[in-house]
């Protein structure tokens, strides 16, 4: 099996996407999308369970932003413009595309 290897770009660069590329990005979406998603959990999950400790559950809400940053920065270096959490928008040329995890599909827009 032949690895591919995908562009990435500097965070204040525009760069437009075929629908072949943008359904391309989707398998690199979901991989970085899953492992955010489950970081996340855990951290709200912690949240939860410190919630009589205000200082602690500070600290983890710090980490939490933390981990929602990164995700958002890397979406936005692989091409994407996060939308809302798990959510981004893919530029094309004319238009973009959506895509929502845990979906393996994109949605055209105009």
């Amino acid at each position: 099996m032949q690895g591919q290897v995908h562009t990435i770009f500097p965070l204040n660069s525009e760069k437009t996407f075929t629908e072949d590329q943008a359904i391309e990005l989707i398998n690199l979406f979901m991989a970085v999308t899953l492992k955010a998603k489950n970081t996340v959990q855990s951290l709200n999950s912690q949240i939860e369970y410190h919630k009589a400790q205000p200082h602690e559950a500070n600290m983890i809400q710090e980490r939490l932003n933390t981990e929602i940053q990164k995700w958002s920065d890397k979406m936005r270096r692989l091409g994407g413009t996060p939308l809302a959490l798990y959510k981004v928008k893919i530029p094309a040329a004319k238009g973009f595309f959506i895509w929502e995890f845990p979906s393996a599909d994109i949605e055209y827009h105009i």
